[in-house]
C-alpha cells in the first residue's frame, strides 16, 4: 500500500519505521525544517536545551523497551533515578505531595491525614471536585488544586476527568499511611520514579536514531490540503495515497479537508495549552531532576534540572536549568526570579498540553470517527488528542499499524 504520515515527530517516526518494516511504500510529510515535533533539542553554548520541556523516558511496556535500545542502544543512555521536588512555600518537599506529608509541620499533617482518610461518597464528573474526593480537601487545597490550575490555566471545575488513569498517582489509604509512618515518600512505585536519557545530544539524539532509515520525508513541507475521490488521498498535488496516518494537532483538520460542519465545530471547539520554555547556566549544582511550584505568585510551574540528566549536559564544572512556563513569555518576565545574565535561550510552543473541558470526549470522537471512515487514522497525542508520554506515543503507534495491517 502507499501510505502518508503527517508529522515527523516521535508518533510520526514510529510509525513510518514499522508501516516500512511491514513493506509498504511509505511517505512522511514535515511542515517544520526539522523533524523531531516536541522531541528537538538545540546546543547552546555547550549546553544541552530540550527546546519543548523536559522529556526523559520509560517504560512498562517491553515491546517498546526493546524497540528503543534497538535504535540507540543501551550504553547511549543515562540511566536514573527520579528526585522531584515540591517547593511549598520556603519548605522543599519530595514528590508526590500526598507521600510526603511527614515533611509537613504537624499541624498541616494531621488535618491532611484526617479529610483523606474520610469515607468518600460517588466520584464526581468534574476535576476540581474529583482533586478533592480523591485526596480530601486540605491535600487538595494545599497542592493539588493550585499546582492544577497553574498547569492547565482553566477552570478546573470544566474539566472532564476521563484522561486521569495512568496520569496522576492515586496512593490507597494504606500506601498513604505507610509513607507517613516510615517517613519514606517512596514506598509506592511511580511512574518514571527512574528514567533513560540520552548521554549525549539531549533527546534529540532518540530522534536521530529512529530516523537513520527513513529517506522518503518531505521536510518544510505544509500540508495545504488533502482530497479524496473515495478510493485514494491526494496530498496537496501529491496523489495515489491509500491511508494517511494523522499525528499533527487535530485542530488543524477543518483547515486542510473540507469536513462536515459538525467536524468543523468540534476542531474549533477543541482546547489546548501553549508552553515557553526557558534555558539558565548555573554554578549551582544540585541532585534534583525536576522541581513543581504550587504558588500563583510564582509564574512558572516547573524547572527541570537540564545539567543533571547527563553528565555531558553541560561544559564541565557547570549545570543548567529550563523554566518552564504555560503560554507566550518574554525572558524579562522572569527577571525578579532568574539571574537574567545567565539567561540562554527560550523557545513558544503553540500545542503543549491537550485540555480536556468537559466536551472533550464528544469533540474528538466526531472528529476521529470522521477520519477514520475516510481512510485517515489519527494516532498518538495530537492525533487523537490525548494527553500521552512518550512511550504511550510509541505503543498507539505499534497498536495503530498492526490494526492497519491486520484488516488489509
Amino acid at each position: 500500500m502507499n501510505i502518508a504520515v503527517l508529522g515527523a515527530g516521535l508518533t510520526g517516526l514510529t510509525v513510518a519505521d514499522r508501516l516500512i518494516s511491514a513493506g509498504h511504500n511509505t511517505v512522511l510529510f514535515e511542515k517544520e525544517k526539522r523533524i523531531g515535533g516536541l522531541c528537538k533539542t538545540d546546543i547552546i553554548d555547550g549546553y544541552v536545551y530540550d527546546l519543548h520541556g523536559g522529556h526523559v523516558f520509560n517504560s512498562r511496556h517491553r515491546d517498546v523497551l526493546d524497540w528503543i535500545f534497538r535504535l540507540l542502544p543501551k550504553d547511549k543512555w543515562q540511566y536514573s533515578t527520579r528526585n522531584a521536588r515540591i517547593q511549598y512555600g520556603n519548605l522543599t518537599m519530595s514528590y508526590p505531595f500526598e507521600l510526603s506529608l511527614s515533611e509537613l509541620p504537624i499541624n498541616e499533617t494531621i488535618p491532611c491525614l484526617i479529610d483523606f482518610l474520610k469515607e468518600k461518597g460517588d466520584k464526581p464528573k468534574d476535576f476540581y471536585q474529583w482533586l478533592i474526593w480523591m485526596f480530601g480537601e486540605s491535600i487538595a487545597n494545599k497542592y493539588m488544586i493550585p499546582y492544577n490550575k497553574k498547569i492547565w490555566n482553566c477552570d478546573l471545575s470544566d474539566m472532564s476527568i476521563d484522561w486521569i488513569d495512568g496520569k496522576m498517582p492515586l496512593p490507597t489509604k494504606e500506601e498513604l499511611l505507610r509513607a507517613v509512618l516510615t517517613k519514606n515518600s517512596s514506598e509506592r512505585k511511580m511512574p518514571h520514579s527512574s528514567y533513560y536519557y540520552p548521554l549525549s545530544g539531549g533527546i534529540e539524539t532518540l530522534i536521530n536514531s529512529m530516523s537513520n532509515n527513513l529517506t522518503n520525508i518531505y521536510i518544510d513541507y505544509a500540508v495545504e490540503k488533502l482530497s479524496f475521490n473515495g478510493k485514494t488521498w491526494t496530498i496537496n498535488d501529491l496523489q495515489g495515497f491509500d491511508y494517511i496516518f494523522w499525528t499533527i494537532p487535530l485542530p488543524v483538520v477543518s483547515t486542510v479537508i473540507d469536513v462536515p460542519q459538525n467536524v468543523c465545530e468540534a476542531a474549533a471547539n477543541l482546547k489546548w495549552n501553549s508552553i515557553t520554555t526557558f534555558l539558565f547556566k548555573s554554578e549551582v549544582k544540585t541532585n534534583v531532576s525536576w522541581k513543581y511550584f504550587p504558588d500563583q505568585e510564582q509564574p512558572y510551574h516547573r524547572i527541570v534540572y537540564q545539567g543533571n540528566l547527563s553528565p555531558l549536559a553541560c561544559p564541565q564544572g557547570m549545570s543548567s536549568f529550563v523554566v518552564e512556563m504555560i503560554g507566550n513569555h518574554e525572558p524579562e518576565e522572569l527577571k525578579k526570579h532568574f539571574p537574567i545574565d545567565d539567561y540562554l535561550g527560550h523557545r513558544f510552543t503553540e500545542y503543549a498540553y491537550v485540555v480536556f473541558d468537559r466536551n472533550h470526549q464528544k469533540n474528538t470522537h466526531i472528529i476521529i470517527e470522521y477520519l477514520k471512515s475516510h481512510r485517515i487514522l489519527p494516532v498518538g497525542r495530537w492525533g487523537e488528542w490525548q494527553y500521552y508520554n512518550m512511550d504511550i506515543c510509541i505503543k498507539r503507534s505499534f497498536e495503530a499499524v498492526s490494526e492497519l495491517i491486520s484488516i488489509n
